[in-house]
């Protein structure tokens, strides 16, 4: 009699179990598909596509000729005079070995072309036009502006709220098109 009933208790269990995993794939699967006010809409037939299951390869997404190369001889870098005393080289910094490294180890960001046009009842409205930029480790970057100039649209689209019209990005090597998926870290919140 005590068996049977541990055996009940167990399929009962085992259904429970098997019932949390299904609602929490049915979960995931409407919070890509429904839309929202931020994020990207995927459509109903998403994991039918082969993109969804395949790892895509980077190098299709990204030129190989990454970054600005910068010869102290050259005229991008001017001087420019300030009180007539001091001659200050513009502020380009040259790319180092370390830095090539780290394009080479996916240990960068990598944005290229990066582009954002909202609709609105006046017309299109451009928030970020044509973006190209490189941020490496150990380096500080402050995106500076003023309202309206595309800080948090960037920022927005890097992170994947927000889809880019055109252009791509590349976060610590992984695409923001094609293979932006949410940290461990957050879905535990």
């Amino acid at each position: 009699m005590a068996r049977i009933i541990w055996r009940e208790f167990l399929v009962c269990l085992l259904m429970m179990l098997l019932n949390a995993l299904l609602y929490c794939l049915i979960g995931l699967y409407l919070d890509k598909v429904l839309p929202r006010e931020n994020g990207v809409r995927y459509p109903w037939n998403f994991i039918f596509h082969k993109r969804f299951w395949k790892n895509p390869s980077i190098n299709k997404h990204l030129n190989h000729n990454s970054g600005v190369e910068v010869n102290s001889h050259d005229s991008v870098s001017k001087k420019a005079s300030f009180s007539g005393k001091d001659n200050v080289k513009a502020a380009v910094e040259a790319i180092t070995f370390d830095m090539k490294q780290q394009e080479l180890d996916h240990r960068c960001n990598k944005i290229r072309n990066l582009h954002k046009v909202y609709g609105s009842k006046k017309g299109k409205c451009c928030a970020v036009n044509s973006l190209q930029l490189t941020m490496y480790e150990n380096q500080i970057l402050a995106l500076l502006g003023h309202n309206g100039a595309g800080k948090s649209t960037t920022i927005s689209m890097l992170v994947g709220l927000l889809r880019p019209t055109s252009g791509d990005a590349l976060v610590f090597g992984k695409n923001i098109i094609t293979e932006m998926v949410i940290h461990p870290l957050l879905t535990s919140l």
